[in-house]
């Protein structure tokens, strides 16, 4: 909240999460809901500010990226998603 956008290649992850909501946002998300494995549980494309994401009883985790980066990427159910640490560079 407080922003007007994600960037490409940003995202929220909020854990532990089943269900989200985006009002107060500005603009649209795409949406990851995670299992405590990192699959892929449930996918929202776009979901649009103002609105109540579905509650995910499997879910673990969320993960908020920019309206378009499920499509662009190929994610879908039962995908498994790695977090890394990415060291910044000057």
């Amino acid at each position: 909240m407080g922003r007007s956008s994600l960037e490409e290649g940003e995202g929220l992850l909020i854990e532990p999460c089943t269900w989200i909501h985006t009002f107060g946002m500005a603009f649209p998300i795409d949406v990851l809901y995670l299992d405590d494995e990192g699959a892929v549980a449930h996918v929202c494309y776009s979901l649009c500010p103002n609105r109540l994401g579905p509650f995910v009883r499997r879910a673990h985790s969320v993960l908020e990226l920019p309206a378009g980066t499920i499509i662009r990427s190929g994610t879908k159910i039962g995908d498994r998603l790695e977090e890394r640490s990415i060291e910044a560079t000057s």
